[in-house]
C-alpha cells in the first residue's frame, strides 16, 4: 500500500491538487459574479431613492421659495399700509398739538413694527415730532 501511494501521491499532488483549486476557483467566480449582480442591483435601488429624495428636496427647495416670496409680498404690503396709517395719524395728532395715551401705544407699537420690517426716511421725522407732543386725555 505504502508502494501505491508513493506512486499515486506525486501525481496527485501534481493534478489533483491545481485542479481541486481551479475547481474552487471558478466556483467562487460564479459567486462573486452573483454577488457583484446583487450589489449592482442594490446600488440601482439607492440611486433610486436618492433621485426621489432629491426630487423631494428640490419641490421644497420651490415652495420654500414661493412662501418666502409670498411673505416679503405680505411685508410690503403691511410696511405700506402701516406707513399710511402713521402718516395720518402722526400729523393729526401734530395739526392738534397733543396726542391721548391710548393713541401714543397705538403709535409706538405701530412705529416699532414699521421699524422692524425695514420703514425709514419720513416717518422717521414725523415720529421724531410726535414724542415731543404734549400726551393728556381727550
Amino acid at each position: 500500500m505504502l508502494d501505491y501511494f508513493d506512486k499515486v501521491f506525486p501525481h496527485l499532488m501534481m493534478y489533483g491538487v491545481p485542479a481541486f483549486f481551479g475547481y474552487l476557483g471558478v466556483k467562487a467566480q460564479h459567486v462573486n459574479k452573483e454577488q457583484v449582480s446583487t450589489i449592482k442591483s442594490e446600488l440601482s435601488d439607492i440611486k433610486s431613492s436618492v433621485d426621489d429624495v432629491k426630487e423631494v428636496g428640490d419641490a421644497n427647495n420651490r415652495s420654500l421659495a414661493d412662501v418666502k416670496q409670498t411673505i416679503a409680498n405680505h411685508n410690503e404690503s403691511h410696511l405700506v399700509t402701516m406707513y399710511g396709517r402713521l402718516e395720518e395719524k402722526i400729523n393729526t395728532a401734530l395739526k392738534l398739538g397733543y396726542t391721548c395715551p391710548k393713541e401714543f401705544e397705538f403709535i409706538n407699537r405701530m412705529y416699532r413694527n414699521y421699524k422692524a420690517l425695514g420703514g425709514n426716511g419720513y416717518i422717521d421725522k414725523l415720529y421724531s415730532r410726535y414724542v415731543e407732543l404734549e400726551i393728556k386725555e381727550k
